[in-house]
């Protein structure tokens, strides 16, 4: 799972358009925040759940993301927290 960061601000808006086919038009920027693949946890289940947490001591935010074990024994219960870099 990726999560990006994305910024709308020099996008097209559109939502005139009745499809993008053969339009001219400015897509999104966006900003890889974090690829959970590449985190070193061993073992990632079920995410389904993301929220912002409490701000870092240094300042930047911290992200929650969690899954639940949908009351199986296969699956686990876990909360991930990450730094988000500016």
């Amino acid at each position: 799972m990726k999560i990006y960061e994305v910024d709308l601000s020099a996008a097209t808006d559109v939502n005139s358009l009745g499809g993008l086919q053969g339009a001219t038009y400015t897509p999104v920027a966006k900003r890889l925040v974090l690829d959970v693949a590449s985190t070193g946890v061993a073992r990632i289940d079920n995410l389904e759940g993301m929220t912002f947490g409490p701000k870092l001591a240094n300042g930047h935010f911290s992200l929650i993301l969690v899954s639940d074990d949908n009351f199986g024994s296969t699956q686990v219960t876990q909360f991930l927290a990450f730094e988000v870099m500016p």
